[in-house]
């Protein structure tokens, strides 16, 4: 079940596009690891802008620009995990 494997984790990764957005889904989601205190990293991969429910829900956290490349956002992704992992 997704609410057993957030709990579990060190953190979620959170893909923002313009779907996962409008989603009546994610942001329902987003409350599971924000309630058990587990880090998000949001990654935008698209131009869409960040919604108002989303983005409030982001705000303790660094969002990773992709800017349409998908591949551009592997580099800060592991820095930030590997820096918070290593605390």
């Amino acid at each position: 079940m997704i609410v057993d494997a957030i709990e579990k984790s060190f953190g979620v990764l959170l893909v923002l596009t313009e779907n996962s957005q409008k989603s009546k889904w994610v942001p329902k989601e987003l409350d599971i690891p924000i309630t058990a205190d587990k880090i998000i990293f949001p990654v935008h991969i698209d131009s869409s802008a960040i919604i108002k429910k989303i983005h409030f829900r982001i705000t303790d956290s660094q969002v990773i620009e992709a800017n349409g490349d998908v591949s551009a956002v592997f580099e800060p992704l592991i820095k930030a995990v590997r820096a918070l992992w290593e605390k």
